[in-house]
């Protein structure tokens, strides 16, 4: 195999994994925010701005793949 198909099947790979690991994280951040918002060091108030960028994400990833 040369030089630049082990380049692309790095990078294909890398890409994948990346849409996976976003894929899986996205749905496991709303059912986390709970009990994220029972520790001590993250209020209602910080709770509220990390779903506010979350969704801001959301919003922007959309406007781009449109």
């Amino acid at each position: 195999m040369n030089d630049s198909a082990q380049r692309y099947k790095v990078l294909t790979a890398g890409v994948l994994n990346l849409i996976l690991v976003m894929g899986i994280s996205r749905f496991a951040y709303t059912p986390l925010l709970p009990a994220m918002l029972e520790s001590p060091e993250l209020g209602a108030a910080e709770g509220g701005w990390l779903a506010a960028i979350n969704y801001l994400g959301y919003l922007c990833g959309a406007l781009i793949a449109r």
